[in-house]
């Protein structure tokens, strides 16, 4: 099959499954009107007025409301409709004293705007229903199909559940928009699910090279695309998961994805309001924290495998950071959890750098089997920190 007759497949494809864009008309945020700033203070390395608190996957399945919705729609239904996506995406918010929303989406949304078909399947997850194959017909059949599609307009319905969102938070929290990194969504596309430690995509990495340069940066092209297009839209915040980072060794990371993460953070940076700050997440890369923050992110999202110690030690306060609690801590008692927050606190010298360092977040996400109790009282804890040791 040439790469012209596999490019007509994708297209008629995208086609046939595009989604309906609703429209939502809603002014641009105005950063003057935040009600609450404390995650842009301390992005920006300012003392908030409280310590904020954010949780990766902090809608999903383990709230009742949630499952309420999924029992009627498919999961990219619910991120394709504006009311839907901002109707979940505010389900945490409601129900938990949160600093800061994160719009419902998928980092495989740019995947399915290049042409791959990705089912989500029950107990598994997200499959790439047609994966890339390693030659140069279907790498420049991807390549032509980029400059072919409009991200932006393809993902307009993103945007417009930003706005529909906004238009119900009325400024009460900042809203986080988000993509996944470069080397992530190569990692799904060039190999089935289950490929364990990206085995399958290291692969390309040592026999396919050239190949890989080019995927890389057309996904980085597409990330940019979309991550300008969020912020174009009014999200306050940007969040870049790249959560297969780990698997890389030091010498790869360096090759593959220093420069295309430069490339993102510098281009992303000249191209949005200045006022919103970039949170870059190298999943289980703690070896790149000095890379990452050389390119100039404003904070970096840290995992469980990270010591905080060492991470206080190599940022230097060039940047703030975000996490790191161990999300299993939250199937434990609320004692349980409120020793482990002190803990983490304690350790990233909360309270000698004024609060103005640390984003508290989870080392990942929330898990479906876990409990909104153990939320509240993570929450609990770093306020009662905060009364207690900050004041």
């Amino acid at each position: 099959m040439s790469a012209l007759t596999e490019l007509d497949k994708i297209l008629a494809l995208l086609e046939k499954k595009k989604p309906e864009t609703q429209k939502c008309d809603v002014k641009k945020f105005d950063f003057s009107e935040a009600k609450n700033s404390s995650i842009l203070d301390v992005a920006w390395g300012r003392k908030p007025q409280r310590i904020p608190v954010f949780l990766h996957r902090q809608a999903g399945r383990y709230m009742e409301e949630f499952r309420a919705i999924r029992q009627k729609h498919e999961f990219f239904e619910c991120c394709q409709k504006p009311e839907l996506c901002s109707e979940i995406t505010l389900q945490p918010i409601e129900a938990f004293d949160l600093d800061a929303a994160i719009i419902f989406s998928d980092i495989l949304v740019i995947c399915q705007v290049l042409g791959f078909e990705v089912e989500m399947q029950k107990e598994i997850g997200p499959v790439i229903k047609n994966l890339l194959e390693p030659s140069r017909k279907a790498v420049e059949a991807l390549r032509h199909l980029k400059e072919q599609r409009d991200v932006r307009k393809e993902l307009g319905y993103v945007y417009e559940g930003i706005k529909a969102t906004l238009s119900k938070l009325k400024g009460r929290v900042p809203l986080i928009g988000f993509v996944g990194g470069p080397w992530t969504l190569m990692s799904y596309v060039i190999a089935p699910h289950g490929d364990r430690e990206c085995q399958n995509a290291k692969k390309w990495l040592c026999k396919y090279p050239d190949l890989v340069d080019d995927v890389l940066d057309i996904f980085a092209e597409a990330v940019t695309e979309h991550l300008i297009g969020q912020a174009q839209a009014g999200a306050q915040l940007l969040e870049i998961f790249e959560s297969s980072a780990g698997y890389l060794s030091p010498p790869m990371f360096d090759r593959y994805l220093v420069p295309r993460l430069r490339t993102i953070y510098t281009r992303v940076r000249s191209s949005i309001d200045p006022k919103i700050p970039i949170i870059m997440f190298p999943r289980g890369a703690h070896f790149c924290l000095s890379s990452i923050i050389d390119i100039g992110f404003e904070v970096v999202a840290l995992d469980t495998t990270m010591s905080r110690t060492e991470a206080l030690k190599q940022s230097e306060g060039r940047v703030s950071l975000q996490g790191n609690l161990d999300p299993c801590i939250l199937y434990g008692s609320d004692q349980d959890i409120e020793k482990a927050v002190f803990a983490m606190l304690d350790e990233f010298r909360v309270k000698q750098n004024n609060k103005s360092k640390l984003i508290v977040n989870l080392g990942h996400g929330m898990l479906p089997d876990m409990e909104p109790r153990a939320v509240r009282a993570l929450l609990k804890a770093v306020r009662k920190y905060e009364q207690e040791m900050c004041l």
